[in-house]
């Protein structure tokens, strides 16, 4: 959930005049700090995903996202977008000026397309619990216990420790699923 003031949430109903930016870390450390005019009118969503193709009740969703950038001049050739990691934000000018919401962290993980825009696809964390469910507890363990631990092994960072029935035991450790699967379960 993204926090946004009365205010923002009250004229977002009315108004589009959104402005968008972007700072953009790449693997060799390089910044590339984007603006509104750096992004094409179209071609640029958000959306969910489940990591599937349906959308079965508990899922653990991540984040897309796609721009498309601006590259006249062959501006961008120099850069490896493949891996990098982008900070993408919203603004919106408001009666005590503009506010700027954080809209999430993602990394490309699909190579670029060029032209005379750059098209990019990221997705957020989540991504990271796309692989096989493993883990070194000792079984039973609490649920609390495992999602930590999937978690961490992921690398992905939950917004909060505890939930309803996380002192549920589990016998045995998960077998032939993901860790996103088994965060979906849990």
């Amino acid at each position: 959930m993204i926090n946004a003031s009365k205010e923002f949430r009250q004229v977002i109903h009315e108004r589009t005049d959104f402005k968008e930016s972007a700072r953009i870390t790449f693997k060799d450390g390089r910044i590339l700090d984007l603006q509104d005019n750096d992004f094409t009118v179209s071609g640029n969503t958000v959306s969910d995903s489940a990591g599937s193709s349906s959308f079965p009740l508990g899922v653990a969703v991540g984040r897309v996202i796609q721009l498309q950038i601006f590259n006249d001049n062959d501006r961008l050739s120099s850069y490896d977008f493949y891996g990098a990691v982008i900070d993408l934000r919203l603004s919106l000018e408001l009666s005590n000026g503009p506010e700027i919401l954080n809209f999430g962290t993602y990394t490309v993980i699909e190579p670029e397309t060029y032209g005379e825009t750059v098209t990019i696809q990221a997705m957020d964390n989540m991504y990271k619990a796309d692989k096989d469910y493993s883990t070194s507890l000792n079984f039973p363990v609490s649920l609390k216990t495992a999602v930590l631990d999937s978690a961490q092994t992921c690398g992905v960072t939950l917004l909060t420790t505890t939930f309803k029935n996380d002192d549920f035991m589990i016998r045995q450790a998960p077998e032939g699923i993901t860790h996103r699967t088994f965060l979906a379960m849990a």
